[in-house]
């Protein structure tokens, strides 16, 4: 019998160790649910918001265990956080604290970096999204107006570089041409009152004015090219001419007139306001040609192509090669060298309301008509009102007029040259192509 007994006390120490180390004893401890981070901060933004409701708004969220609990999960909490407020799970109440939180975690106000406002949570998430496409590098360098417009143009956000050059101010006068020297950055810009000459604003590459010199008239001055064989910027002029300066001339001189002018190259570049005029709307320099064109806001542009000779004498003629057709509402011209092709850029815009864009094509010599919609191209859509780009070797500078006074009702105003990264713009170009080998290889497969 004692042995029995003693067998039954053995048995139940082990179930009762079992039922301990399981917790399944009456004194067993609740199960832990371990929580997803998402769970974690719905929780967290919930409780933190009942409590600020409770306070009569005199808790501070930022020093409670929850919000720092939110804040411990780092970088992996922006995208959630960023999810919710897709999704409209976010109030205003739990969007501000959200908005803190990226912000306390990205180590980036943009209050303080920006000194940007911003009321409802919808204002700061709208910001933040563009911001994310930047960066860390990239968005030191962006000017607050360029960063408010990067969620409505995420083709700029992904291939701007910087926006921190601004544009001079310039009272009445409204910026057009652009062009870079080695170590100047030069604008032109015309009156649109008609009460001055045109002028060029001349500016270190950091932005800071150096010159502004008159011309000798009171054109449209479209556009700019530096011609850096023959040191010369060439400038168009009223009724077709064109008109080169010498370029030495812009960095002493308040006033300066033309060391060659050419009556006859805008012939059949109509002026699209009054068509028994012509106009050089826009110009660009490659390979000693120059690329002359015409603006039209609803019919193609033309495009006249003219080599530039220099005789034994060292004087300029200019020989016609070739013309061929543009899409409407061109402002500017530009070539670029990738992977041994060469492409074709054109800025095109029309209103102060209105979104430009930027078409790129692969330049061939026989192509006589790039308005054909059939041409394959790259377009980037861009804020309203741009005019002129040029590049440099890695960068496309490209500048928006929307900054005039005459535009004071344009609601996504530039005042900064913009410059793009073409090497991100040209990865476009990489992606069209994979993508219509895919739809090759389908056509392929199918037949």
């Amino acid at each position: 019998m004692k042995k029995v007994m003693f067998i039954i006390l053995i048995l139940f120490i082990i179930v009762l160790f079992s039922m301990n180390k399981f917790g399944l004893s009456g004194t067993m401890e609740e199960e832990v649910i371990e929580l997803s981070s998402k769970e974690i901060i719905i929780n967290n933004l919930k409780s933190l918001k009942e409590k600020n409701n409770n306070e009569n708004n005199e808790f501070n969220y930022k020093e409670d265990k929850k919000y720092q609990e939110i804040i411990s999960l780092g970088a992996e909490a922006v995208p959630i956080l960023m999810e919710l407020y897709k999704n409209k799970e976010l109030d205003d109440s739990t969007g501000v604290i959200a908005a803190e939180v990226i912000q306390e975690i990205s180590d980036f106000n943009i209050t303080k970096e920006y000194d940007i406002e911003w009321d409802k949570p919808e204002q700061f998430f709208k910001i933040w999204s563009g911001i994310e496409k930047t960066d860390e590098e990239t968005r030191e360098k962006l000017s607050k107006d360029v960063i408010t417009l990067l969620d409505k143009y995420p083709d700029m956000a992904t291939t701007i570089h910087k926006s921190n050059i601004k544009i001079p101010e310039l009272e009445h006068m409204i910026p057009q041409g652009l062009t870079l020297t080695k170590e100047h950055i030069i604008i032109t810009a015309y009156d649109k009152k008609g009460e001055t000459n045109s002028k060029c604003f001349v500016l270190t590459k950091t932005g800071k004015l150096v010159n502004i010199v008159t011309l000798d008239n009171s054109s449209h001055v479209g556009a700019i090219a530096y011609d850096k064989e023959n040191a010369l910027f060439w400038i168009p002029e009223n009724d077709g001419r064109l008109n080169a300066y010498n370029v030495d001339e812009f960095y002493t001189k308040q006033e300066v007139i033309p060391k060659y002018s050419f009556d006859y190259v805008g012939d059949k570049l109509k002026n699209y306001e009054n068509k028994l005029k012509n106009l050089i709307a826009y110009l660009t320099i490659k390979d000693n040609k120059l690329y002359l064109g015409s603006f039209d806001d609803k019919e193609k542009g033309l495009v006249k192509v003219y080599e530039i000779i220099k005789d034994d004498l060292g004087e300029i003629t200019l020989n016609h090669l070739k013309e061929f057709k543009v899409p409407p509402q061109v402002q500017g011209i530009e070539f670029y060298e990738s992977k041994e092709e060469t492409y074709m850029l054109l800025s095109c815009s029309y209103g102060r309301f209105n979104p430009s864009y930027l078409h790129i094509y692969k330049y061939e010599e026989e192509i006589q008509d790039y308005g054909n919609s059939l041409i394959q191209r790259v377009t980037l859509k861009l804020p309203p009102m741009l005019e002129q780009t040029t590049k440099t070797q890695n960068h496309l500078y490209a500048l928006f007029e929307s900054k005039a006074k005459e535009y004071d009702n344009c609601l996504e105003k530039i005042g900064y040259i913009c410059v793009f990264d073409l090497d991100k713009i040209f990865s476009r170009w990489d992606e069209l192509e994979k993508t219509e080998e895919i739809t090759e290889s389908a056509e392929e497969v199918i037949q």
